[in-house]
Protein backbone atom coordinates (compact mmCIF):
# COMPACT_ATOMS: atom_id res chain seq x y z
CA UNK A 1 0.00 0.00 0.00
CA UNK A 2 3.13 2.12 -0.20
CA UNK A 3 1.88 5.60 -1.14
CA UNK A 4 -1.72 5.40 0.26
CA UNK A 5 -2.70 8.19 2.52
CA UNK A 6 -5.52 8.22 4.30
CA UNK A 7 -7.45 9.90 6.94
CA UNK A 8 -7.63 7.16 10.20
CA UNK A 9 -8.20 9.81 12.94
CA UNK A 10 -12.13 8.92 13.29
CA UNK A 11 -10.59 5.07 14.01
CA UNK A 12 -8.08 6.05 16.92
CA UNK A 13 -9.67 5.79 20.18
CA UNK A 14 -9.69 8.28 22.70
CA UNK A 15 -7.94 6.64 25.02
CA UNK A 16 -4.61 5.87 23.16
CA UNK A 17 -1.93 8.01 22.47
CA UNK A 18 -1.08 8.24 19.28
CA UNK A 19 2.85 8.09 18.12
CA UNK A 20 4.65 8.43 14.80
CA UNK A 21 5.28 4.54 14.03
CA UNK A 22 1.61 3.90 14.66
CA UNK A 23 1.22 6.86 12.73
CA UNK A 24 3.04 5.76 9.90
CA UNK A 25 0.98 2.40 9.42
CA UNK A 26 -2.32 4.08 9.91
CA UNK A 27 -1.78 6.17 7.35
CA UNK A 28 -1.58 3.47 4.80
CA UNK A 29 -3.41 0.88 5.85
CA UNK A 30 -6.04 1.92 7.95
CA UNK A 31 -9.54 0.59 7.15
CA UNK A 32 -8.16 -2.36 5.01
CA UNK A 33 -9.05 -5.85 5.48
CA UNK A 34 -6.28 -7.90 4.65
CA UNK A 35 -5.61 -11.44 3.87
CA UNK A 36 -7.45 -14.98 4.87
CA UNK A 37 -7.23 -17.82 7.36
CA UNK A 38 -5.76 -21.04 5.97
CA UNK A 39 -2.73 -23.37 5.28
CA UNK A 40 0.39 -21.43 5.07
CA UNK A 41 4.55 -22.24 4.77
CA UNK A 42 5.19 -22.74 8.18
CA UNK A 43 1.84 -22.10 10.07
CA UNK A 44 -1.62 -21.34 9.62
CA UNK A 45 -2.21 -17.66 7.76
CA UNK A 46 -3.96 -14.92 9.32
CA UNK A 47 -6.08 -12.00 8.25
CA UNK A 48 -5.55 -8.42 9.47
CA UNK A 49 -7.85 -5.64 9.88
CA UNK A 50 -6.34 -2.68 10.48
CA UNK A 51 -8.54 -0.95 12.95
CA UNK A 52 -7.67 0.39 16.40
CA UNK A 53 -11.18 1.03 17.32
CA UNK A 54 -12.01 -2.80 17.33
CA UNK A 55 -9.07 -3.07 20.88
CA UNK A 56 -10.24 0.33 22.66
CA UNK A 57 -11.83 -2.15 25.64
CA UNK A 58 -7.82 -2.83 25.71
CA UNK A 59 -6.78 0.19 27.18
CA UNK A 60 -5.93 -1.18 30.80
CA UNK A 61 -4.21 -4.42 29.26
CA UNK A 62 -2.17 -1.99 27.12
CA UNK A 63 -1.34 0.42 29.73
CA UNK A 64 0.28 -2.60 32.07
CA UNK A 65 2.40 -4.00 29.10
CA UNK A 66 3.84 -0.66 28.76
CA UNK A 67 5.20 -0.55 31.95
CA UNK A 68 6.63 -3.95 32.12
CA UNK A 69 8.03 -3.36 28.51
CA UNK A 70 9.05 0.78 29.18
CA UNK A 71 7.48 1.86 25.86
CA UNK A 72 4.31 3.16 24.82
CA UNK A 73 1.98 0.59 23.14
CA UNK A 74 -0.95 1.19 20.46
CA UNK A 75 -3.41 -1.61 19.31
CA UNK A 76 -3.50 -1.69 15.43
CA UNK A 77 -6.34 -4.03 15.11
CA UNK A 78 -7.45 -7.57 15.19
CA UNK A 79 -5.73 -10.73 13.57
CA UNK A 80 -6.87 -14.29 12.88
CA UNK A 81 -10.67 -13.57 12.72
CA UNK A 82 -10.59 -11.27 15.96
CA UNK A 83 -9.05 -13.80 17.62
CA UNK A 84 -6.17 -11.86 18.80
CA UNK A 85 -4.54 -8.53 18.28
CA UNK A 86 -1.80 -6.81 16.41
CA UNK A 87 0.05 -3.85 18.53
CA UNK A 88 3.25 -1.58 17.87
CA UNK A 89 5.05 -0.06 20.17
CA UNK A 90 6.89 3.07 19.93
CA UNK A 91 9.96 1.77 18.55
CA UNK A 92 7.82 -0.11 15.35
CA UNK A 93 8.31 -3.53 17.03
CA UNK A 94 4.89 -5.54 16.68
CA UNK A 95 3.36 -7.79 19.38
CA UNK A 96 0.37 -10.00 19.36
CA UNK A 97 -1.86 -9.89 21.90
CA UNK A 98 -4.19 -12.84 23.07
CA UNK A 99 -4.55 -13.59 26.87
CA UNK A 100 -0.45 -12.12 27.04
CA UNK A 101 1.34 -9.81 24.95
CA UNK A 102 4.10 -12.01 22.83
CA UNK A 103 6.75 -10.22 20.54
CA UNK A 104 5.98 -11.21 16.91
CA UNK A 105 8.26 -9.15 14.43
CA UNK A 106 10.80 -6.15 14.54
CA UNK A 107 9.17 -3.80 12.07
CA UNK A 108 4.91 -3.70 11.01
CA UNK A 109 6.09 -4.71 7.08
CA UNK A 110 7.42 -7.98 9.01
CA UNK A 111 4.76 -8.88 10.96
CA UNK A 112 2.22 -8.39 8.23
CA UNK A 113 4.09 -10.70 5.85
CA UNK A 114 4.71 -13.34 8.46
CA UNK A 115 1.09 -13.46 8.70
CA UNK A 116 0.06 -13.50 5.87
CA UNK A 117 2.24 -16.06 4.65
CA UNK A 118 2.12 -18.08 7.43
CA UNK A 119 5.41 -17.99 8.49
CA UNK A 120 6.91 -18.81 11.73
CA UNK A 121 8.77 -15.74 13.34
CA UNK A 122 12.79 -16.01 14.40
Amino acid sequence: MEGRNVSYRACVPAEFVLFPKAEEVLSEFAGLHLGNCGPGIDCATSDVEIDPSAASHLVSDLLKFEGILNARLFPLGEVHRAHGYLVIDEYGRTYLLNDELSPFASTFDEALELLLLGKRPD
